[in-house]
C-alpha cells in the first residue's frame, strides 16, 4: 500500500528513508511530509507525486531538507518543480 492511500496506515509508522526514521504529520494527498531530530537539528522529508502530462503514468518526488530549510520553503519549491518538469516524463 503506497503513502496516500490510507493517513493512519502513513502517519503511524511514518517513512524510513536511509536507515532514518521520519515523523509524518501532514497528509494532504498527493503530498505528506514530516521531520526527524530536534528543534536544532532536524530534518524534514516530503513525498509527492504528480501524473506526467506526456505519459499519463505517476511521477514520484522525495525531498529532505535540513535546518534552517523549513517545510514552508522546500515544499513549495518542489511543488513547482513537479509542476514545471511533469511535462518531460
Amino acid at each position: 500500500m503506497g503513502c496516500l492511500e490510507d493517513r493512519d496506515k502513513t502517519i503511524g509508522p511514518g517513512f524510513m528513508l536511509g536507515g532514518e526514521h521520519f515523523e509524518v504529520h501532514r497528509f494532504h494527498p498527493p503530498l505528506v511530509y514530516g521531520r526527524r531530530g530536534g528543534p536544532d537539528e532536524g530534518e524534514g522529508i516530503a513525498y509527492c507525486r504528480v501524473k506526467s502530462k506526456v505519459s499519463n503514468q505517476f511521477v514520484h518526488f522525495v525531498i529532505t531538507y535540513l535546518l534552517p530549510i523549513v517545510s514552508a520553503r522546500a515544499i513549495p519549491q518542489m511543488l513547482e518543480f513537479g509542476k514545471k518538469n511533469r511535462n518531460s516524463s
